[in-house]
């Protein structure tokens, strides 16, 4: 409860669940698997704001979300490198694309740099999070648009990104790539999401050891839309030369372990759909044994 305000749109809803839980079975033992626990690999460059002392002494800094399904994804796409060429560990970027988006930089079974922050809001442009923008920006809209700070965080948490975008509020990329060949802002909001994607994951290569073995989307969009997954690689095909294999593509890796790259090319291209549930348990499991 004392860190709900770092995750607004889901600790209250845990929290909830775990009072209930407890009222009904008070003897059985309790396990919190936390989304953050992955990301405690990070460096301290990489975690560290640059702030002042008494700033950082009350816990500011970069925690990173997501580290369920990362987790889980690293292993699935490290089992399906392995069967190709087989090596201790790689180095990949792992994009979580959902309502919420990220990008985790793993090396050697770690996290080593992610796009999300202090709370869930930085990072990438998301369904309803603004993702990065100029902190001024809140001083800004409290002066001048009659608003509090809690409302100003409510409208960059559950009003901005793509539903932000849109005169509706329509955030499902399903129906805005739809509209996007006739709608101006519909366009805008996809052109953006997928600029902010590239972006970020450009950024995240520089946390690399060693040249990337491997590109992995998972989540509502990265599982789902072809079309996202071709726009951002080709964004970025001057940096990472990722060999598309299309028809794989568009069938989602269904038949090919994930894999979505042309046969024989390297670094390799996946689509592998996240189980946090599965994971959870796994570590419910690990913990208790």
């Amino acid at each position: 409860e004392q860190v709900s305000h770092l995750a607004p749109l889901h600790n209250p809803n845990n929290i909830a669940a775990i009072k209930i839980c407890r009222e009904a079975l008070p003897k059985l033992l309790h396990v919190a698997v936390f989304d953050t626990s992955f990301h405690s690999t990070l460096p301290d460059y990489a975690s560290t704001y640059p702030l002042p002392k008494e700033y950082r002494d009350v816990g500011i800094r970069k925690y990173g979300f997501h580290g369920t399904s990362v987790r889980y994804v690293m292993r699935k796409a490290t089992e399906a490198l392995q069967s190709l060429h087989h090596k201790p560990a790689y180095n990949m970027l792992i994009c979580h694309l959902g309502n919420g988006a990220s990008v985790t930089a793993v090396g050697n079974n770690e996290s080593l740099e992610t796009t999300m922050g202090f709370s869930p809001l930085p990072g990438l442009m998301m369904g309803s999070r603004c993702g990065d923008i100029d902190p001024a920006v809140v001083s800004f809209a409290i002066h001048n648009l009659d608003k509090d700070v809690d409302m100003v965080l409510e409208d960059l948490n559950k009003r901005s990104g793509l539903k932000g975008m849109t005169n509706d509020g329509d955030n499902d990329m399903r129906t805005l790539l739809e509209r996007a060949d006739n709608e101006e802002q519909a366009m805008l909001a996809v052109d953006m999401f997928v600029y902010s994607l590239a972006k970020h994951m450009a950024g995240c290569l520089v946390a690399l050891p060693d040249r990337i073995d491997a590109i992995v989307f998972t989540a509502g969009i990265g599982e789902n839309s072809a079309e996202i997954r071709s726009r951002c690689l080709e964004r970025l095909r001057f940096i990472v030369p990722i060999e598309l294999d299309e028809e794989l593509n568009v069938q989602d890796g269904k038949e090919t372990q994930g894999m979505i790259s042309k046969t024989g090319s390297w670094p390799l291209c996946f689509d592998i759909p996240t189980d946090e549930e599965f994971e959870i348990a796994n570590e419910c499991r690990r913990l208790l044994h």
